[in-house]
């Protein structure tokens, strides 16, 4: 027969140091590595800890964290005091330079990568155009961009306006022989503004007004009687679906000068 004799002590007192058998408790059980609701936190062979739910720490010095960090949502404020630019946030290895007022900057801004760089990259501001036959211009190429173009009897085609603001411009490199710019086909689009002209004979100025109830949608170039000659430019800018706002500029010569300006019937 085997007895079991147990003792009943109110506390063990080892070396001077008493402990209670509450205290004793917290460490029945422990799972070195792994945290237990209640009990004494052990760290393991690797002074590694798991399974904690929640801790307050005032200070980490040097960690390395592995795996995803979550802050909760609410209130919570992640605050890099020694951020300053030669110190604080990196990203893999790289010390971010901008400061928040710099980021900050930024806050709102809805442009895509593709716009800024339209507007910001100055050598695409000029796209030369050499025997195009018909150039169709397009947002994503020719948008906020002066065309230089170079073809004699060449065509070109506006987008289909769309109240952008895009600004479309076409600069003439070479003299017009028979060339049209004209709406998108198959638009209610039309041109409201004006062209000025000069006559190179008299040195006098000319004017050719488009109104909306002109209904004008192509604009001819002839050379010497409608303009399209060297220097001659046209902006159109995009102010709203079925108005392209137009400004130009033309020379003209020997007596037989016209308004380059139409209703060509482009539109629908």
């Amino acid at each position: 027969m085997t007895d079991t004799v147990r003792t009943r002590l109110d506390a063990l007192e080892l070396a001077t140091v008493g402990l209670s058998a509450a205290e004793l408790a917290v460490l029945d059980g422990v799972t070195p590595g792994t945290a237990t609701a209640s009990k004494a936190v052990v760290l393991d062979s690797s002074k590694g800890i798991s399974t904690i739910t929640s801790a307050t720490i005032t200070t980490l010095t040097a960690p390395t964290i592995a795996g995803d960090i979550t802050f909760a949502d609410g209130t919570t404020d992640v605050d890099i005091a020694s951020h300053d630019g030669t110190n604080g946030l990196q990203l893999g290895g790289t010390l971010v330079t901008a400061l928040a007022a710099d980021l900050n900057i930024l806050d709102g801004v809805t442009a895509t990568t593709a716009e800024i760089n339209a507007v910001a990259d100055a050598s695409t501001r000029i796209v030369v155009s050499t025997d195009a036959g018909t150039l169709a211009l397009t947002k994503a190429l020719h948008a906020n961009r002066i065309v230089d173009f170079n073809d004699a009897d060449g065509a070109i085609s506006l987008p289909a306006s769309a109240g952008t603001g895009d600004i479309y411009e076409v600069w003439y490199g070479t003299a017009c022989t028979a060339a049209a710019i004209t709406v998108a086909a198959g638009t209610d689009d039309e041109f409201i503004g004006f062209v000025s002209g000069v006559d190179t004979d008299a040195d006098t100025s000319l004017h050719y007004p488009a109104l909306a109830a002109d209904d004008y949608d192509t604009i001819s170039l002839a050379g010497a009687t409608t303009g399209g000659n060297v220097g001659d430019w046209f902006r159109f800018t995009d102010v709203g679906a079925g108005i392209w706002k137009i400004e130009g500029h033309v020379t003209q010569s020997g007596g037989s000068e016209a308004d380059p300006l139409s209703d060509g019937s482009i539109t629908s």
